[in-house]
């Protein structure tokens, strides 16, 4: 099949839909959606600023003098403290323990501040490399400091994660997570390799060269459960660019996924990095999301649809709208699980980002087969929610919903019937008065198919009810169009119209009044009796 709107969307072969240009939708290129609204309110790179400390057995004795003269230095502005870096730098390379720690917290600080750190002054200092030294001196509260640094250098911009890579770091976190260190080391390894993970996709694919997928899985199991909910955000990041991460290592984190998924009371914000990571694995073809099936996460992917909070239920839709994207069974399984009345909920909620994504997904419904169209249209709040967005939403929903309803004409008689009782008829015409070319087209193809509907009645009782609908609007803008600029929308308006003219032709030969009861004039299109 060819593409609907190539330079938008990529197509998902197999499902029927509503012509031959537009099949089942993948997901955008460049997504503006609700990955980019949402997962980065999380932010694909953290920095810490308020971080919990190592146990107290591993403190280091700090000499009154030594603390004093580090207690004068924190007392000053920032501006001073920059102009005394070659100091704290002396400090951070001598041979007195007392003064190297004392040193490391204060750069450890300087990084930490909230707004503007000044991360390019530390570097330029060149002290990566003695962090590096620290980093594996063996000591873990020396090592967790030293790793701290290095996150929130790798927290700050391309350049500044690439200095943290090029400085020789990233080896050091991988080996650290599997070594016998204390878990808020590793948690802090962890999450210096999320933000490096985080930077680019470049930077991603050389961590999982180094193979840092395994040893994180492995820290899915600590009782610890902020290194649990650090590890989970890292593994998600890992999961997640374009191109796509070699499938076959980061697929090996579904099992850890499944069984966290399935744990009761975890913070919102682990639910929500577990359901990020399924929406990056299922963001491809029908092979990765069999895979994501498999492993046995859609009962509850599904249920926390329903969550409460929308950093779980927006990644959630996310993952859940990528697997109906796949073949008739994939999708059936979403439909098994009772995902439509879920989906329909989120219709409701006031962003927009969400809304867009249920429409998206439920036209990706629509676009399967009889009893797939049959399960989302027999929701009597789906249809009137859809409906409601044709004429009360901003545009990207309303084309959307417009895909949503005009795949479902692909439906059974009876489905169409439905339709047209909740007055579908009447906002599609009203539609035709836009000038976007997509929705012209949808809309166009979706009145094509419910006209072909009514000739059935036509044969039988000689009135096509459709036909009689439209006529009771506007219909010379569907004449209009067939001066179209566009091929296809001309070509779509010229079929609809000879439908319409073949009315004028059929009045008085054919109609037999007793055989079907249809009175156009003043009747609410919601009351029809086909």
């Amino acid at each position: 099949m060819s593409s609907r709107d190539k330079q938008d969307f990529r197509l998902k072969e197999f499902k029927k839909s509503i012509d031959s240009e537009s099949a089942r939708r993948k997901r955008e290129e460049n997504t503006n959606g609700i990955r980019k609204s949402a997962r980065e309110e999380s932010i694909s790179k953290r920095r810490g600023i308020v971080q919990t400390q190592p146990n107290v057995a591993y403190e280091i004795v700090i000499p009154s003098d030594i603390q004093e003269q580090f207690q004068t230095y924190e007392k000053e502005t920032l501006e001073n403290k920059l102009k005394n870096l070659n100091g704290l730098v002396q400090a951070l390379n001598s041979n007195e323990q007392a003064l190297v720690f004392s040193a490391l917290l204060q750069f450890r600080k300087l990084l930490s501040i909230h707004n503007n750190p000044p991360i390019d002054e530390v570097i330029e200092c060149g002290v990566i490399p003695k962090f590096n030294q620290l980093l594996e001196c063996g000591h873990p509260k020396v090592a967790f400091e030293a790793a701290w640094a290095l996150t929130n250098i790798a927290s700050g911009n391309n350049k500044q994660t690439l200095a943290v890579i090029n400085g020789g770091s990233v080896p050091i976190f991988v080996s650290l997570l599997s070594s016998n260190t204390t878990d808020e080391v590793k948690e802090q390894c962890a999450w210096a390799i999320g933000n490096i993970a985080g930077d680019t996709v470049a930077a991603r694919d050389y961590l999982l060269s180094l193979g840092a997928m395994q040893p994180l899985i492995k820290l899915f199991d600590s009782p610890k459960i902020t290194l649990v909910q650090n590890v989970t955000w890292t593994v998600s990041n890992l999961c997640r660019g374009k191109p796509h991460p070699d499938f076959s290592i980061v697929s090996q984190c579904l099992p850890s996924i499944k069984k966290l998924l399935d744990c009761e009371d975890l913070p919102s914000e682990v639910y929500g990095d577990l359901c990020w990571a399924l929406s990056y694995l299922t963001d491809g073809a029908n092979e990765k999301i069999q895979t994501v099936i498999d492993s046995g996460v859609l009962t509850r992917l599904v249920e926390l649809l329903e969550h409460a909070e929308g950093i779980v239920y927006t990644p959630a839709l996310r993952a859940v709208g990528n697997i109906v994207t796949g073949d008739e069974h994939q999708t059936q399984a979403i439909v098994d699980l009772g995902a439509i009345g879920s989906i329909t909920r989120l219709l409701g909620i006031p962003k927009k980002s969400i809304r867009k994504e249920s429409c998206w997904a439920l036209s990706n419904i629509t676009a399967g087969n009889s009893a797939q169209i049959e399960a989302v249209i027999s929701n009597p709040s789906t249809v009137s929610s859809l409906i409601s967005l044709l004429s009360h939403s901003e545009f990207e929903i309303k084309k959307e919903a417009c895909w949503a309803l005009s795949n479902a004409t692909n439906g059974t008689s009876q489905v169409i019937k439905t339709l047209c009782r909740s007055n579908l008829i009447k906002h599609f015409i009203d539609l035709l008065n836009t000038s976007e070319l997509s929705i012209l087209k949808i809309v166009l193809e979706g009145l094509i198919n419910i006209v072909k509907d009514g000739e059935q009645i036509k044969d039988k009782s000689g009135i096509n009810p459709y036909i009689e609908v439209i006529s009771e609007y506007d219909e010379t803008v569907i004449y209009e169009l067939q001066h179209h600029s566009s091929k296809d929308v001309y070509k779509k308006a010229m079929e609809l119209s000879q439908y319409l003219d073949s009315r004028e032709y059929s009045d008085g030969e054919n109609y037999e009044p007793n055989n079907f009861e249809f009175k156009p004039a003043n009747v609410n299109p919601s009351q029809i009796n086909f």
